[in-house]
């Protein structure tokens, strides 16, 4: 007998807004940004700025349309009125790309009330999920809270304790993505979905980025394997040089093993037999030095971070990766992964039972 949950998936897509894209076409996707009150309360506040700077500076002049992914605004700590007093400039650049009609928003378990507030200034913009159609082929994005039973269940009453008990007390609000067996559990169901039906799925809700259904450890791993296979077949000037970057994503990944080592189930691969490239997520916006994303450009899709240097300088230390400065500031992009649309479609429909 399948998943209840996963059944709960189908109508979520059936009703989903659709909207056609082609090569040409260039989103962002974005999520979690828990936007507060714009106080040391207020998770969104130390990315802020160099969100509001990323947007405005590099998607907004460059043609992106953008996707807020779900969990935008934190209803569960913080009432609307306060979010958009301590917000106004970033709700005035949302409406930049509104008026271009370059802006789509999804609901997520934290700002699920939204469709109550009358005069919420991107109603128009607003929908529990969105099918991007490119080509024949489907780009199924929704929040992902859909998929845990905990918050189908209790939301409503966690947003209550939320509210009125952590928050005075300054805790931070709990969610699936501080616990790792429930987000596996969201993760493996929209998989399984997505495999099911052929088509690849982008989520936010977990905070955890993923890319062609690996997590950082996943694809650490697989890149330790194929620098090993490279090794065999190169020289001995290559050799020196691949036998260095094996030694960094070694140390990356124990450093990654650590991080996650308490109650974490250590596999992402869903698919017991084959690599199936179905899942993806953006990741969040609240990350201690940096914001994740995912972008569509080209025919390619990508996971991308944004950082500030005078915060980290870790993304300067990687062998295949060249940080890009945006403009003269501080805040630079790195691209962590990239594959052709076409390609990851491609490995779908040939893999999938």
């Amino acid at each position: 007998m399948q998943d209840p949950l996963i059944l709960s998936l189908y109508p979520v897509f059936e009703e989903a807004q659709s909207i056609k894209i082609g090569s040409r076409t260039k989103l962002v996707i974005f999520s979690d940004l828990h936007i507060g009150d714009h106080t040391k309360k207020d998770d969104f506040l130390k990315n802020s700025s160099l969100f509001m700077y990323v947007l405005q500076n590099y998607y907004f002049k460059q043609g992106f349309h953008l996707v807020l992914n779900g969990d935008i605004e934190e209803l569960h700590r913080f009432t609307m009125q306060e979010i958009e007093r301590g917000w106004q400039k970033l709700y005035e650049l949302f409406d930049c790309f509104a008026r271009s009609k370059r802006l789509y928003k999804t609901l997520g378990n934290h700002d699920i009330v939204l469709p109550l507030h009358e005069e919420y200034p991107l109603k128009k913009q607003l929908y529990e999920a969105i099918k991007f159609y490119y080509d024949d082929n489907t780009l199924f994005v929704f929040h992902g809270h859909q998929a845990s039973g905990f918050q189908t269940k209790f939301n409503m009453l966690g947003g209550l304790l939320v509210r009125y008990i952590a928050r005075p007390l300054n805790i931070r609000s709990y969610s699936v993505s501080h616990n790792k067996t429930r987000q596996y559990r969201v993760e493996r169901r929209v998989f399984t979905f997505s495999h099911d039906n052929g088509l690849v799925s982008i989520l936010g809700h977990t905070h955890r980025p993923l890319f062609e259904s690996l997590s950082k450890v996943d694809f650490l791993r697989f890149k330790i394997e194929k620098l090993c296979r490279e090794y065999t077949e190169s020289g001995k000037r290559r050799k020196k040089k691949i036998t260095e970057e094996i030694n960094h994503y070694k140390n990356e990944l124990k450093r990654a093993n650590q991080k996650n080592h308490r109650g974490y189930i250590q596999r992402s691969t869903y698919a017991p037999q084959m690599h199936i490239p179905c899942l993806f997520n953006s990741g969040c916006g609240i990350g201690k030095r940096g914001i994740t994303a995912i972008e569509i450009e080209d025919g390619d899709i990508a996971l991308v971070y944004w950082f500030d240097l005078d915060r980290t300088s870790k993304y300067f230390n990687y062998y295949d990766r060249e940080p890009e400065q945006l403009d003269d500031s501080s805040y630079y992009r790195v691209v962590l992964n990239r594959d052709n649309l076409n390609y990851i479609f491609t490995r779908i429909r040939l893999l999938s039972d």
